[in-house]
């Protein structure tokens, strides 16, 4: 009993690191879709495919389904495909920026759903976030209208993976494969992309990285992560996501940023870490051996 409680004291404190990594890899989506000739949906499609197959061989059984996992999966399937195509459409700062305004539409649904009052706390940090980010999407070069209206529809839906995620009846494991598996119905556009009938092996190089560490393993972090941190605070933890893309396309394809968004960043940033530092969890204290014995006796009237 000790040993599981140690258990999983040490998953709850390694939670946020593993969302971390899970907002890492995101942030390299931006500037790999942008190096591939291919057509955004395409390469939605693709990364898709491979990612439910990886998946498929992780799982090895049928996914059992019930209104939870399936409502996740059409969230995932969704945003996923609307992220890529923000990311080709407006630049990687503006995508990733409107979409971590995710946190609004998990308040809204923990207030519609759990009927759950948002502490002081989390309207403060939520605001401050989004100031960081606004900053962030203002300080942006090159970001197009249809764009950026793509990756607001797309924080709707990543807000939905993050809510329902946390639910008790949920599987964020199953219900990536479900969501991914939906992309298998677009086939039929990813054949008909002129760049894949080309079969340019750079291309397939991107994709498949693209698959491999922002399809597959930030979603692996995410499903281990987010059963042992709120809904709202793993959103708040993967918000580093817009600080880092942006960074990655101006360092690999000199997509500049301005000091505003530097500003934007540095606000989310420390933010983030007040947030993660008040709401760190406190260790589980394990009686000794000594103290095995008064613990089993009544206590004192």
């Amino acid at each position: 009993m000790i040993s599981l409680q140690l258990q999983k004291s040490t998953r709850i404190r390694l939670a946020p690191f593993f969302l971390f990594c899970s907002a890492f890899f995101w942030s390299l989506c931006g500037v790999l879709v942008k190096s591939c000739s291919w057509n955004a949906l395409s390469i939605a499609i693709c990364r898709g495919i491979l990612s439910c197959l990886i998946y498929c061989c992780i799982l090895r059984q049928m996914p059992k389904l019930n209104k939870t996992k399936i409502i996740v999966a059409v969230c995932y399937f969704m945003q996923s495909m609307l992220i890529i195509l923000a990311n080709r459409y407006t630049s990687a700062g503006c995508a990733t920026a409107l979409q971590n305004t995710s946190p609004i539409y998990i308040i809204c649904l923990s207030a519609l759903y759990l009927k759950h009052k948002p502490l002081k706390r989390e309207i403060v940090t939520c605001a401050c976030m989004l100031l960081g980010i606004c900053l962030t999407l203002v300080g942006s070069i090159g970001g197009g209208f249809w764009g950026n209206i793509l990756a607001l529809i797309s924080a709707f839906f990543y807000a939905g993976v993050f809510f329902f995620s946390n639910r008790p009846d949920a599987n964020p494991f199953e219900s990536l494969v479900l969501g991914n598996g939906l992309f298998v119905l677009l086939l039929p556009v990813l054949l008909a992309d002129p760049h894949v009938q080309a079969g340019q092996p750079s291309n397939w190089l991107i994709v498949l990285a693209c698959s491999l560490l922002s399809g597959t393993v930030a979603w692996l972090f995410f499903a281990y992560s987010i059963r042992y941190v709120s809904a709202l605070q793993a959103n708040f933890i993967t918000m580093t996501e817009p600080i880092m893309s942006p960074l990655w396309t101006y360092l690999f394809l000199r997509e500049k940023m301005s000091a505003t968004a530097v500003a934007g960043c540095v606000i989310v940033i420390v933010t983030l870490l007040i947030y993660n530092r008040l709401n760190r969890p406190h260790p589980v204290r394990v009686p000794k051996k000594d103290e095995a014995v008064s613990l089993t006796k009544a206590p004192p009237k």
